[in-house]
């Protein structure tokens, strides 16, 4: 039915190609996140005849409480459906604001975490060669994310598996919360790779190697990394087996406890990774991982500043983002020796999806760099999500 507390004659049909990027991504939102957020304890329905409304289920005077769900539902299906026909990143900031408001919380305590990647690029990427968008870019993720998933349902009953529900709303409103969390955010730490690649630049000489040049590294972190004692409480509350003090203790555990058997790591060699990676970009081919700071500041900004409180999905998608970038590839899969498996979606299903969609999402990112702004970039891209096939062409 779509919307079960509104009147759905009068919303707009979905009214697009039958296997298209953007079928797939709002019919996830209207039909199978159906009841998102809901109160099944008050009305449902609009059929109900004890609906109250009068709106004393939120605030007297105001509407009853799962129909002002429904409305957050239906703007973040309009927000979507703008975006996909525009692309900028005005309408890429009212899908943000949407799903912010939804699951996170209020904006104005995490607007800085969104708006200083748009405000990096836009004024500071110039000095680099290579830029390109990833403002906009990670809406763009997260919209192909929902549509995989509505049409998949390989993917689906993975997901499903991995997370123990049954039911197929519950998972898709389980899977829009948590995905939301590892696509929109996967690169808010761009600005710390924006800052050590541009030195890089003001240093670059034709034909010379990085280890010529001076570069970044960032210290000072162990204080903002440290876990304040609400957090290791919280933390002991879902592993009790284990006393975390820091943020990278807590990931190096998370990725062993799912991956460490499959690519054969320890905890430790994992945790001095992280450790080191900020530190000493020397050692990683004088490159500084962007995913690294994006997991740890989306940690402190989730637990530490709005104090939501933590649950092991949440740090299921921590890790996916921690992973998207260079951290598996060169640290875990070691993917250009002959030890390289290719990772599987039971593995971790968050991680699987945003390596896959950051990867396909090439299509319509603004360059920001010197020589992006000469290449020809692909402006929009086809895909055809029928037969539970995801298959796209540029």
């Amino acid at each position: 039915m779509g919307y079960t507390m509104l009147n759905n004659d009068a919303i707009k049909k979905i009214d697009y190609a039958k296997a298209s990027l953007e079928r797939a991504a709002l019919l996830f939102i209207r039909e199978c996140c159906e009841e998102l957020r809901f109160d099944k304890s008050r009305a449902t329905s609009m059929n109900t005849d004890s609906i109250d409304f009068d709106g004393t289920s939120l605030n007297p005077n105001q509407i009853p409480f799962n129909m002002d769900k429904d409305i957050d539902r239906l703007c973040l299906e309009n927000a979507i459906e703008r975006f996909l026909k525009s692309g900028n990143k005005e309408d890429a900031f009212d899908v943000y604001l949407c799903y912010i408001e939804m699951f996170v919380g209020d904006y104005r305590k995490t607007r800085r975490m969104i708006e200083l990647l748009s405000e990096y690029e836009a004024n500071g990427s110039g000095l680099l060669m290579k830029h390109r968008d990833h403002y906009s870019h990670s809406v763009y993720v997260f919209v192909l994310g929902l549509a995989i998933y509505e049409s998949n349902k390989k993917y689906r009953d993975e997901y499903k598996k991995y997370y123990g529900i049954k039911d197929d709303k519950e998972a898709a409103a389980h899977y829009l919360q948590y995905w939301g969390i590892s696509s929109l955010f996967h690169d808010i730490g761009y600005p710390f790779e924006l800052s050590f690649e541009q030195v890089c630049s003001y240093f670059e000489v034709e034909g010379d190697k990085r280890d010529n040049r001076p570069f970044v590294a960032y210290h000072g972190l162990d204080e903002f990394i440290t876990l304040n004692e609400q957090t290791r409480n919280e933390l002991s509350e879902i592993i009790p087996s284990k006393c975390f003090n820091t943020i990278n203790e807590v990931f190096a555990y998370m990725l062993v406890d799912k991956i460490g058997v499959e690519y054969n790591f320890s905890e430790e060699q994992i945790l001095k990774v992280l450790i080191d990676k900020p530190t000493k970009p020397n050692e990683f081919n004088h490159f500084m991982d962007h995913a690294y700071f994006s997991a740890t500041i989306l940690f402190k900004k989730l637990f530490e500043e709005i104090n939501i409180r933590i649950q092991v999905e949440y740090l299921y998608a921590l890790t996916a983002n921690l992973m998207h970038n260079s951290l598996y590839k060169f640290c875990i899969a070691h993917y250009k020796t002959e030890v390289n498996k290719p990772f599987k979606a039971e593995l971790h299903p968050l991680a699987y999806m945003l390596v896959l969609c950051d990867e396909l999402q090439c299509w319509d990112r603004t360059a920001y760099g010197r020589n992006s702004k000469k290449e020809l970039h692909p402006m929009g891209c086809a895909f055809d999500f029928s037969y539970d096939n995801a298959s796209g062409a540029l």
